[in-house]
């Protein structure tokens, strides 16, 4: 049998081949397992001690020298689910330092990061950053968008799951958003559940195909085209500006809607 299931679960190759010796020989002292594997002793040793720290090895008592059999691989279950709750507990510790260990970062380092995708998993991934950022979002939507996703903030679409996500998160955001029949009465029945307040502007106000987004010390870049392309650039400096501009620009589409409405007003006279 290949060891690369065991290692693929967590073993070590030396491990995962101690292992399947163990099975096939019975029993095993860790000099006579050394040369079975062709490994030292010292490796030897140090794993027939993390197998039994796991279950799937069982030290015989009473042996003249000392000896090793193999336990049920079912004791893997348990391994797995230890395994599980460590991640778990590294990712939770990750997530409370990662804040401290950006400012460190960027106290020494001007330079800010950059990544990029492409495609439909590309846009996946960059939605993914965003929901493990945890962080309020400043959207800016452009209208081309409507054409690469049509009605799809419903259902098993990446907006729409997207969506969905971010709101079971809690996560918060601001939108500012193109004054399009279908997406306006879409938004008054899921704005709420969504957690967001949408500021709206005139269509050709802005009528370029990039989407924004400002969360953490992130802006990401989203260009609807041919080939949809992401940007994501995570610098605390860029990312507070983009928040001023963001603030300016609600301010600037508000003006632009009362103007709007009050030319409608004078036509309608």
């Amino acid at each position: 049998m290949s060891p690369d299931l065991l290692i693929k679960m967590g073993l070590t190759p030396a491990q995962a081949q101690t292992y399947l010796e163990l099975v096939k020989a019975g029993s095993l002292t860790p000099p006579k397992l050394a040369v079975a594997i062709n490994e030292s002793r010292t490796t030897a040793y140090m794993a027939l001690a993390r197998l039994e720290e796991v279950g799937l090895a069982i030290k015989q008592n009473g042996a003249k020298k000392q000896t090793y059999e193999p336990a049920s691989p079912s004791a893997l279950e348990k391994f797995l689910s230890d395994r599980q709750r460590d991640l778990a507990e590294t990712e939770r510790a990750y997530r409370e330092a990662l804040p401290n260990l950006l400012s460190y970062y960027y106290t020494y380092r001007g330079k800010p990061g950059v990544r990029f995708f492409e495609g439909g998993d590309g846009l996946e991934k960059l939605y993914e950053d965003i929901l493990r950022t945890r962080a309020e979002v400043d959207i800016v939507r452009t209208p081309a968008d409507e054409l690469y996703f049509g009605d799809g903030r419903d259902g098993n679409t990446i907006l729409g799951k997207y969506l969905n996500a971010r709101a079971a998160l809690g996560i918060e955001s601001q939108l500012l958003a193109p004054v399009l029949p279908g997406p306006m009465v879409w938004a008054k029945s899921n704005d709420e559940r969504l957690k967001r307040v949408v500021t709206w502007y005139p269509p050709k106000a802005y009528e370029s195909p990039v989407e924004v987004n400002i969360y953490g010390n992130k802006v990401s870049l989203i260009s609807f085209g041919d080939e949809t392309i992401g940007t994501i650039i995570e610098s605390p400096q860029i990312a507070a500006a983009m928040r001023e501009l963001y603030a300016m620009a609600q301010v600037g589409a508000r003006a632009l809607m009362a103007a709007a409405e009050l030319d409608q007003k004078s036509s309608d006279k």
